[in-house]
Parts: C-alpha cells; sequence; structure tokens
C-alpha cells in the first residue's frame, strides 16, 4: 500500500498527472487550434464506437484506438508531405513527357489521385499496411510507392530499391518473404523522404 492506495494506483495517478500536464501545454500552445476543458477531466468518461469505459479501457479497446491516431496521422502526414514535395503538372506539358496516372495539375485532383492509390484512405477504411490479407497489404505498399515515385523535391529512390518495389505491381500476389522485403524499401524511402525535409520523422500507420 502506498498513501492509502496501491502501487498500481499510485503508477495510474502519475500518469494521469503527466497525461494532464501534456493537454495542458497543448493548451498553452497558440498554434495548435486546440483548446480542451481540464475543469472535469476525473469525471470524463471515456467512449468508443458507441460503448463506454468509465473504469479501466481494455487492451483491445486502446490497441483500436491507437491503430486509428496513427491511420488519420499517417493519412494527413501523407497528404501534407505529397503538397510540398509534389509538382503539380500543367494540362498541356510542352516536352510531350507521358506522365503518371496520378499526376493532377491541381492540387484538390492529385489530393483525390493519392488518396485513391491507397485502399481504406478514401473511405476510412484498413489502409492495408500491416493486414493479413498479402493482396491488400500488397496493393497498399505499391500505391505508397506509386504516389512518392511522383515526389520531386527529394532524392529519388535508390535503383536497387525501385526494382523490389516495382515487383509489388505485378498481377500476382507475392509471398510474404518478398512483401515484408518489399515494405522496408518503401517504409525506408518514406521515413528518409519526409524526415530529410520536414527535420523529424513521420507517423507510420500501423503498430
Amino acid at each position: 500500500m502506498v498513501h492509502g492506495g496501491t502501487r498500481n494506483d499510485s503508477r495510474a495517478a502519475r500518469n494521469r498527472e503527466v497525461m494532464r500536464n501534456v493537454v495542458r501545454k497543448v493548451n498553452e500552445d497558440q498554434t495548435s487550434g486546440f483548446n480542451i476543458d481540464l475543469t472535469n477531466i476525473q469525471s470524463v468518461i471515456v467512449s468508443w464506437n458507441g460503448q463506454q469505459f468509465p473504469d479501466r479501457i481494455p487492451d483491445n479497446v486502446a490497441r483500436e484506438v491507437f491503430s486509428e491516431i496513427f491511420r488519420v496521422s499517417f493519412t494527413e502526414e501523407l497528404l501534407m508531405a505529397d503538397r510540398y514535395l509534389y509538382e503539380l503538372r500543367e494540362d498541356d506539358r510542352e516536352d510531350g513527357e507521358l506522365g503518371s496516372d496520378l499526376d493532377a495539375s491541381s492540387r484538390e485532383e492529385r489530393n483525390l489521385k493519392v488518396m485513391s492509390a491507397i485502399p481504406g484512405m478514401l473511405d476510412g477504411g484498413d489502409l492495408g499496411f500491416g493486414s493479413a490479407d498479402l493482396a491488400l497489404r500488397q496493393r497498399s505498399l505499391y500505391g505508397l510507392y506509386r504516389v512518392m515515385s511522383g515526389w520531386t523535391r527529394v532524392a529519388a529512390m535508390a535503383f536497387s530499391s525501385i526494382r523490389v518495389a516495382e515487383r509489388l505491381g505485378g498481377p500476382a500476389t507475392l509471398s510474404l518473404g518478398k512483401i515484408e522485403d518489399a515494405e522496408l524499401h518503401v517504409a525506408y524511402h518514406y521515413i528518409i523522404s519526409f524526415a530529410g525535409f520536414f527535420k523529424r520523422a513521420p507517423v507510420l500507420p500501423h503498430l
């Protein structure tokens, strides 16, 4: 017992205080756009998908919450990165160069094409990067690779990585080993491109 409670109670209280301080700092940050009311935070009951959790949040629910946070954060960051790293194309190119079907002349058109390239991004569903469905996982990785292929304001992907990533676009579903190998190349290029431009690591889409 510690001060009339268990050690777990004491640890939980410390965790709540840490979280309260984090929220307080967010409120103090004038650029965040958030203003969270801390007055009755002790009485707030957590709810998720219509179900309330007045006590401890189950581990499976916590995982769902974090997965959703990562999914939304990844989607927003990818669109933000694309805004800076992709150069919009003119409707009529003088050089006659044939572009990708993901090329666009307006930001709205490009955003739609980016979100359409990765399964689940438009409808708020599973992005597929951590899916047990290998075909879905393969399409998601190939979609991200194709989006990044249009980025001209960062270093191009290494030729050796391009060869591996291009396999994802084939008609057949690859083995788990080959998909995981391609994932390393695609994820590495995304991370170094994002971090190199924005000077911080990106949020990745799955646990």
